[in-house]
């Protein structure tokens, strides 16, 4: 494969990358942002309803404890999830995948196509490797982290 095809095919899968991760990081934080937002309501209204003594104290206090039961479902799909997380560990992986791209597009620029050595382009393909390995390592061990808590709560 000529020098061209490999840093065509590099950079399309660059490109398709950065795509993912932007709509990933969009994505949680987006969730962790509602579930945040969700969290602090359910709370300020279950002080709110348990605060009220005037007119029915039965009702306020059922539509409190659905609240309360609400905020225990949200902060439990937070906390398995971890949308906040996920959404730091998108953004940081974007951010290397943007600077891969940035230094592949100086390398290029006004320079001929035959002048990039095959060892450069595998540098830069042994980066995207790197970046994208760094990103499931992190994932996985935000995992691991979330499976030894949960075990350690059960215990």
């Amino acid at each position: 494969m000529s020098s061209m095809n490999k840093l065509d095919v590099l950079i399309t899968c660059i490109n398709e990358n950065i795509a993912y991760f932007e709509k990933r990081k969009v994505i949680n934080r987006k969730r962790a942002y509602l579930l945040n937002l969700a969290s602090i309501i359910s709370s300020a209204l279950i002080t709110l309803l348990l605060g009220l003594k005037a007119v029915n104290v039965n009702l306020f206090t059922n539509i409190a404890l659905f609240f309360a039961s609400f905020l225990t479902i949200v902060n439990g799909i937070e906390s398995f999830f971890n949308h906040k997380g996920l959404w730091y560990k998108d953004a940081r992986t974007l951010a290397n995948l943007k600077e891969l791209k940035r230094d592949i597009d100086f390398k290029i620029a006004g320079e001929p196509i035959d002048n990039i050595s095959m060892k450069i382009l595998n540098e830069y393909k042994n980066r995207l490797q790197n970046i994208l390995s760094e990103d499931i390592n992190t994932w996985s061990k935000m995992r691991e982290e979330l499976d030894q808590t949960q075990h350690v709560e059960k215990n």
